[in-house]
């Protein structure tokens, strides 16, 4: 970023000034100004679009803003001067003419002439710039006379549409202003606005042409420089929150009017989290237009070197992208710890009935005996059943025996104990629906610690005599039961005995177990490729941590703290920081249900905080989490702040329209235009009058440049919140495609189209630590004044705090500016202000 140096001989020769009688007092050659921003606007953010797109980005920013309110405030020399000192480095009007409806239902300036020249005096006096984010170009006699306001346009030209196909006209060696665009392309402005040639009378301002109409060469966006010095940036641009154009525009309405020194910073930030590592995704089906949950994807060895190869090209494509890797999220109750297969031997006391001793499922190989319904849980399995088993006994003595167990205890053998179950199931169908979603997140873990028998590894042996849980759960009159084995080592294996009616004549126990074998293909693929992404918990099993669920304090420890057990076991990077960071399973417990099923419309929710689980933040308080992810969609969900009573902070991620239960693009099309068209046409209603819908259907093409313009306005607001997807978006669903991959192409590529600046990645707790300094630096009323005499900044706060500052010296730029960060307190400190990166 470039900009002249301020210098005596560039200022306005200063002189007592009349302004309605009342004498400003004169000022040194080059006066200080406090580092804050004055935001003229016409109303609240609710009737001022303008002012609810330049709040916004200040605030995410952390720059020191006052807001006047013209409609119904005066502006007053107090406002703008304290003593000899300018109480702001920049102005910024939402209005070029700051016209309003008044009481009397009259469109006319919220200031009088008074004000109007008090303001630009202001400007001259102190050497403060103003931007002008939209409006009419007022210009000529007239409006000088009335208001003060000469823009330098011929009203002759004005001209006004609702969209514009655009040309930058700064030269390629300018660095001045609006640096961070691509200049290259062609700009599209979506909204109404004016366009008008410079009237560049000789004793008028001097208009340089920023952004012109492609069609006309007419200018839209100007810089301004008038007789007396003053300094304008004039966009006659309709500019809002809800628009592209605008958020590309908004940064240099700031940093213009600031002259690129003040308290805070930009920088653009892209994460993609990915979703439910080692687990199975259920799928969609499009002749169902549902997620039956019959059918479900796991990710492959294959998937992992395919977005590893599709990471790479996107580095190499992408020059503005430094540095990304996504970020794993995943549940180690899937994953390998690196035992190996395990073979079943028997004795004659062992009432097992063998029959249909295998079935493979995918990548995974499963054992189940006397099965008259398959329970499709993870696991795979490499061992034979005796085929002499045939009848029941009274004993019911489990053998295993295994390899000598890799395990990460300071004991040589892993111990652990077998434990009963406390819930009882049914051969339902609602209960074998539910078992397909996840036997675990409905049952798992909720167990009786004081029914469990130890079992100790031998030689290479676990042998353990389960009859007492057998009996004890049968005396209570329920034949159907489960067994968890708790391995010490550092995550749950299931062992799952289910039984018939002890009337039927067939009766026999039914076993499945499931272990992880040492040579699993994806744990090993991604433990080969493990620096290549980074990792977060999302607890063991995905259990639903809501209260209605039974998810309680031991429940919701025991799947956090056997996952980050799975972390360390496995050996992935980033434990340490990582460690501090929940994903919670369908980010469950900030909400309250009994399940996440999914259905259209979505179930009863206790929103959040009411329906937040405090059993949950209990335990992740004894585990040392600092975050908590949330989803921005959600209900109070979307504002980074701390849980209440509690100091884990809660971290927003960004839902996408990339569903977790799709892999390819003709199932994300079908279910897309079903969920945001089709369903509505179901009910009998028009889609175009739903917010949110979709007036026709889409193709998938369209569908991505639909969600890179939506990712290119969350990345536009400086928000660091990262994106969320799921395993399944991870499948190579040809010649190494993939939707996660498809999607983050699109993105980059939309992005730029637009912009030249570098896209930030970066880990989840580094955006959790930065948040939690931006939040302790909002209330620690951050100040600081530029001397111009001496060029140099002076910080002070009422409590210690974290900021970030443009403009002064550091080892840090970002889009050709220095940004320091530094730490603020009572005591005040100087730096030197440099705005000359090139």
């Amino acid at each position: 970023m470039q900009f002249k140096n301020i210098t005596s001989d560039i200022l306005p020769k200063l002189v007592c000034t009349t302004l309605f009688l009342v004498s400003t007092p004169s000022y040194s050659a080059v006066p200080d100004v406090d580092l804050k921003v004055l935001v003229i606007s016409t109303g609240t953010p609710e009737q001022d679009i303008g002012l609810d797109l330049i709040d916004d980005m200040l605030d995410e920013m952390g720059v020191p803003y006052d807001v006047l309110n013209a409609s119904h405030e005066q502006l007053t020399q107090d406002k703008l001067i304290t003593g000899n000192k300018g109480n702001y480095n920049g102005i910024i009007l939402t209005d070029a003419s700051l016209y309003y409806t008044g009481p009397d239902n009259y469109l006319s300036s919220a200031f009088t002439l008074e004000e109007w020249k008090m303001l630009h005096q202001y400007e001259i006096n102190f050497n403060v710039r103003e931007s002008v984010l939209s409006g009419y170009p007022a210009s000529g006699p007239y409006y000088k006379n009335s208001y003060d306001l000469d823009y330098g346009m011929d009203l002759d030209t004005v001209e006004s549409r609702s969209s514009f196909s655009t040309t930058w006209q700064i030269p390629s060696d300018n660095k001045e202003i609006f640096e961070y665009v691509n200049r290259q392309n062609a700009f599209a402005v979506s909204d109404y606005s004016r366009m008008a040639h410079p009237a560049n009378n000789s004793d008028g301002p001097s208009v340089t042409p920023i952004l012109t109409d492609s069609e006309t060469g007419k200018t839209l966006v100007s810089t301004i420089q008038y007789p007396d010095g003053r300094e304008v940036l004039l966009s006659t641009i309709t500019n809002a929150w809800y628009l592209v154009h605008s958020q590309v525009l908004a940064y240099e309405f700031l940093n213009y009017a600031t002259q690129g020194v003040f308290i805070g910073s930009r920088k653009v930030y892209l994460a993609a989290h990915v979703d439910d590592l080692f687990i199975a995704s259920e799928l969609w089906d499009a002749d169902a237009n549902a997620t039956p949950g019959d059918v479900s994807y796991r990710t492959t060895s294959n998937d992992i070197e395919s977005i590893v190869a599709a990471n790479n090209r996107l580095l190499e494509e992408n020059p503005n992208l430094p540095d990304f890797k996504l970020d794993l999220v995943f549940n180690g109750g899937g994953a390998s710890i690196g035992l190996p297969p395990v073979e079943l031997t028997s004795s004659q006391d062992t009432y097992l009935h063998s029959r249909n001793k295998k079935y493979t499922y995918g990548a995974w190989s499963t054992a189940y005996i006397s099965s008259s319904r398959y329970l499709k849980r993870r696991g795979l399995f490499n061992f034979d059943l005796p085929d002499d088993v045939n009848s029941p006994t009274d004993k019911a003595t489990l053998t295993l025996t295994t390899k000598p167990i890799r395990h990460h205890s300071s004991s040589q053998n892993a111990r652990g104990s077998i434990c009963l179950v406390t819930q009882q199931w049914t051969e339902s169908a609602n209960w074998y629906r539910r078992s397909n979603h996840s036997w675990w997140s409905r049952y798992g873990g909720a167990y009786d610690r004081n029914h469990c028998v130890p079992y100790k590894e031998n030689n290479g042996k676990i042998t353990v005599d389960v009859t007492p849980l057998v009996n004890q759960w049968q005396s209570q009159g329920k034949p159907n039961f489960g067994l968890i084995m708790h391995a010490a080592w550092g995550y749950y294996n299931l062992v799952q005995v289910h039984t018939r009616e002890a009337s039927n004549a067939n009766y026999r126990p039914q076993l499945t177990i499931e272990f992880a074998a040492q040579e699993e293909p994806l744990t090993a693929t991604v433990l080969d490729n493990k620096h290549d992404f980074r990792f977060l918990s999302h607890t063991l099993t995905h259990r639903d941590m809501y209260t209605s669920s039974g998810a309680t304090f031991d429940v919701a420890y025991e799947e956090i703290d056997e996952n980050l057990k799975v972390w360390q076991q496995l050996d992935l990077p980033g434990y340490n920081n990582g460690s501090q960071v929940l994903v919670t399973g369908n980010h469950s417990g900030l909400e309250d249900a009994e399940s996440s099923e999914d259905t259209y419309p979505l179930p009863e929710l206790t929103p959040y905080p009411e329906g937040l689980n405090y059993e949950l933040v209990y335990a992740m308080e004894a585990l040392g989490i600092k975050y908590m992810a949330s989803d921005s969609s959600r209900v109070n969900q979307d504002v980074e702040h701390f849980l209440p009573g509690s100091d884990i902070m809660l971290l927003p991620r960004y839902p996408t329209s990339v569903f977790y239960n799709v892999t390819n693009p003709v199932d994300l099309t079908d279910e897309y235009n079903y969920v945001f068209y089709e369903r509505y046409l179901e009910n009998g209603e028009d889609p175009c009058t739903i917010n949110g819908a979709i007036c026709q259907p889409r193709s998938y093409e369209q569908i991505l440049a639909a969600e890179a313009e939506t990712t290119l306005r969350h990345m536009l607001t400086y928000k660091s919140w990262p994106h969320y997807f799921h395993a399944a978006n991870l499948h190579d669903y040809g010649d190494g495609a993939t939707l996660q991959y498809d999607w983050l192409t699109a993105v980059t590529d939309k992005y730029n189209s637009v912009l030249n600046l570098p896209i930030i990645n970066l880990d989840y707790f580094s955006i959790g630590e930065m948040s939690k300094e931006k939040l302790f630096a909002k209330e620690a009323n951050v100040r600081g004044t530029w001397n111009r005499d001496n060029n140099t900044v002076t910080l002070i706060s009422d409590k210690p705090a974290t900021i970030t500052i443009t403009g002064v010296v550091s080892n840090d730029t970002y889009g050709g500016q220095y940004i320091l960060k530094t730490n603020t307190d009572h005591y005040s400190e100087t730096f030197t202000v440099d705005r000359l990166i090139d």
